[in-house]
């Protein structure tokens, strides 16, 4: 009895990002195709997105507790909900329509937010959004609550309460893991 052996190839392939060293490692496969060159791409384009959105949410974090309510406002000076969502997307170069309405069909939807998606709330049986955030992980989302308050960091649930429908709505895809979660709210 002969035994064959069967060869698999773990491909590393090193990349670079702002000067850092980067590792994607690709499934284990029997053969190169070509197809992984596009593999490689997308895990790059992922990275550089998840490291954008990042970044965006720790500007975005700056601005907790400091940054009023203001109707129709979209700038760090004040800002309502779909103003912030505008702002906060504009930094990663992706503009948004400055309605909760408009704002609840961009991107896709999806079941299992990342940090940097965008929360919807409409009131149950009702078709239009009457408010948005950003997903920040761990159930919570940094949003402009309504007139008289600043932008907070809160729960998902408790604002939601018991007559809201919460959706979620990936603008950028990203590669956010529970580690990655965990570093933005030290």
């Amino acid at each position: 009895m002969v035994n064959k052996l069967r060869a698999t190839f773990m491909i590393t392939v090193a990349l670079t990002f702002n000067g850092m060293p980067v590792y994607a490692y690709v499934e284990p496969v029997k053969q190169i195709r070509a197809n992984q060159a596009v593999l490689i791409q997308n895990t790059q384009v992922l990275y550089e997105n998840t490291v954008a959105v990042k970044s965006a949410v720790k500007k975005l974090n700056k601005y907790v507790g400091k940054t009023w309510y203001v109707f129709s406002g979209n700038t760090p000076a004040g800002w309502d909900c779909s103003g912030l969502t505008m702002w906060f997307y504009d930094q990663l170069g992706v503009q948004l329509e400055h309605r909760a309405s408009k704002q609840q069909a961009a991107g896709v939807a999806t079941k299992a937010p990342k940090v940097g998606d965008l929360v919807v709330f409409k009131y149950k049986g009702y078709k239009s959004a009457y408010h948005v955030g950003i997903y920040v992980g761990d159930g919570k989302m940094i949003h402009a609550p309504k007139h008289g308050h600043r932008t907070i960091v809160e729960s998902i649930k408790q604002f939601a309460g018991k007559y809201s429908k919460v959706s979620y709505r990936t603008i950028i895809e990203t590669r956010f893991t529970k580690l990655l979660t965990k570093t933005l709210h030290k």
